[in-house]
């Protein structure tokens, strides 16, 4: 009997989900904005439809009643900053990206943000945008949420079929985009009337940054989550709309910039945003990680380019110097890491070798030693004992001691600035050559 019970207050999803077809169907609706009013109709509550940029597609007109992220939304035609950087912080964004089920966001009055059901609009793995329910008349139930998924289907048919149409403005967008860095448009006129054909706002103060991923899937992922990496680490992305940037395989090319920013400005924001970036793609590889490299920071568009052939070098570096957890990922942070390549090529001519460093070498290969590598990191370290001793895990003791068979072996005075310039630059040299 219980039984009989319960299964009279089961709910009949399959009828459910037949109900909302035929309703969606039946419709005919002509645009999203149609759209959004028949969801807003069906579930009694206003609805917004955005891109995966949040950018506002369309809203239901009929209600009165709303909170202010949905008013500066549509007076914007855009999601505030503020609200979009509050949901990603929280995770809703990611959910919203990886799920096809809705997601419910409690309210954010700090941002404006009232009770809302959200559903990610999906294409397979892909993401077009976004649908809220604003949930002020009547609540969301399991029901609800059946007709919301078919909805988001609809949208994202009608997105698939605005994509089609919208391809070669994309196309173009990442055709201007190798221009400039290729340097094919060779004057500021030039790049800026492309740029208004193609409805692009440059930045006035920028740099270009190579994003290394050391797989296809993970690389994948970064371009879902770009515009929220950049967006939510300061002023990265310019005006709010979507960066200029190309990807292949596993490496993305991203211009990063916005208005105003001072050039310092940015490069300290580009700074933390790379290593926050590094930071948390790596909690999430732990055999082989990301890379990051900045070019020079400018404010002249016709140095994009120069940006990008100086983001090269950095990432020619980072192969050359694989595992150098001292080389900076700024092009404008190298210091000596710049010239070690030329001096490479002057010792290879003349057939130069440290004949201290040698030394030591036979010694650490005859003893199974490594006063090398404590050597490195006592210059690593600036000379300073007692950082030196930490980063090797040593007692400081230990440490002034291997300095002093360090000196005895190799004929070496660590207090002779000239000694220890050359021995860190042929040291830091020495271990290109080891890894080829």
């Amino acid at each position: 009997m219980s039984s009989d019970h319960e299964n009279k207050n089961l709910i009949d999803f399959s009828a459910i989900e037949s109900q909302a077809e035929e309703w969606l169907d039946g419709a005919h609706v002509a645009d999203l904005q149609e759209l959004a009013d028949l969801i807003s109709e069906r579930l009694g509550n206003p609805v917004t439809i955005e891109d995966h940029n949040h950018n506002l597609l369309s809203y239901s007109i009929h209600h009165d009643v709303t909170d202010p992220a949905r008013r500066e939304t549509i007076m914007n035609r855009r999601v505030p900053q503020a609200v979009i950087s509050s949901l990603w912080e929280k995770g809703y964004i990611q959910r919203l990206m990886e799920q096809d089920d809705p997601v419910r966001i409690p309210p954010m009055n700090q941002v404006g943000l009232g009770e809302r059901v959200a559903i990610g609009i999906r294409k397979g793995e892909e993401v077009l945008g976004y649908i809220y329910v604003l949930e002020i008349h009547r609540s969301i139930g399991k029901e609800e949420y059946v007709l919301l998924k078919k909805a988001a289907k609809t949208v994202a048919g009608m997105l698939m079929e605005r994509r089609s149409q919208r391809g070669p403005r994309e196309k173009g967008r990442k055709e201007f985009f190798w221009e400039i860095l290729l340097e094919n448009l060779n004057s500021s006129r030039s790049i800026i009337k492309k740029a208004q054909m193609l409805n692009i706002a440059l930045p006035n103060t920028f740099l270009v940054a190579i994003i290394q991923m050391p797989n296809l899937e993970m690389m994948d992922k970064l371009k879902r989550e770009l515009p929220y990496l950049l967006l939510t680490k300061g002023s990265l992305v310019n005006g709010g709309q979507s960066p200029l940037w190309v990807a292949r395989e596993n490496e993305m090319i991203v211009l990063l910039g916005s208005n105003p920013v001072s050039v310092d400005g940015l490069r300290t924001q580009a700074e933390n945003w790379a290593r926050e970036i590094l930071e948390q793609w790596q909690e999430q590889q732990t055999r082989t990680k990301p890379s990051v490299a900045l070019g020079g920071v400018s404010q002249n568009i016709l140095e994009i380019g120069r940006s990008y052939q100086q983001a090269l070098q950095v990432v020619k570096l980072q192969e050359m110097f694989h595992g150098d957890d001292h080389l900076p990922f700024s092009y404008d942070n190298l210091g000596i890491y710049r010239y070690l390549p030329l001096l490479m090529e002057k010792n290879k001519s003349e057939k130069y070798a440290n004949w201290r460093l040698k030394r030591l070498i036979k010694y650490d290969r005859e003893n199974h030693t490594d006063l090398i590598r404590t050597l490195e990191v006592f210059l690593d370290s600036a000379g300073r004992v007692n950082v030196a001793a930490n980063r090797l895990h040593i007692h400081t003791n230990t440490l002034n001691y291997r300095l002093k068979r360090i000196s005895e072996i190799a004929d070496i005075d660590l207090d002779d600035a000239n000694q220890r310039v050359a021995l860190y630059l042929d040291i830091k040299m020495g271990k290109v050559d080891d890894s080829r």
